[in-house]
């Protein structure tokens, strides 16, 4: 005869379906915030705050939305913020007083990008544009200085070659 006794212990009882309206479990949150379930686990008590129903985990899915929408989407990682971003997103973080290997380690730049940041940041507007136009000056007459260079190098060299002519005629 047959064991009436199942093996997979007693049947749990789902909930209502007006219980569970807005609600999303582990796997529906880990898809809509395009990260693994093991990450909503770790996001549990922190981030995310479950109700657990007859064992099961749920997510409130308003919750979920405003997670989702302070975090960058899947794929796309903050260091791959355009140049612009990444400042303004550096500048915020010094405002707020965050540390040098905080505003790296969160946004997953170089130190010496956020030290440049950082100097820029420092910097007066208008301090800044006098320092960039000089440097700009600064660099057209170094080029200008090589340009003089090879140009005297080079008539120095045609003036040998010619003397070394007039001598072999």
């Amino acid at each position: 005869m047959a064991n009436p006794v199942s093996e997979k212990g007693p049947a749990q009882k789902q909930p209502p379906q007006t219980a569970l309206r807005g609600k999303l479990t582990r796997a529906r949150v880990a898809e809509r915030l395009g990260v693994s379930i093991s990450k909503v686990r770790s996001m549990e008590d922190t981030t995310l705050h479950p109700e657990v129903i007859n064992g099961v985990h749920y997510f409130a899915a308003d919750d979920i939305d405003l997670v989702a929408r302070a975090t960058p989407p899947a794929g796309r990682s903050r260091a791959s913020l355009d140049d612009g971003q990444v400042a303004a997103r550096v500048f915020r973080m010094i405002d707020n007083g965050k540390e040098l290997i905080e505003i790296v380690e969160e946004l997953e730049v170089t130190p010496e990008l956020v030290r440049t940041l950082f100097h820029e940041w420092k910097t007066d507007l208008f301090a800044g544009e006098d320092e960039r136009r000089r440097a700009a000056e600064d660099a057209a007459e170094q080029r200008q200085l090589q340009q003089f260079e090879r140009d005297a190098d080079r008539q120095s060299r045609d003036l040998d070659r010619m003397v070394r002519q007039i001598q072999g005629r």
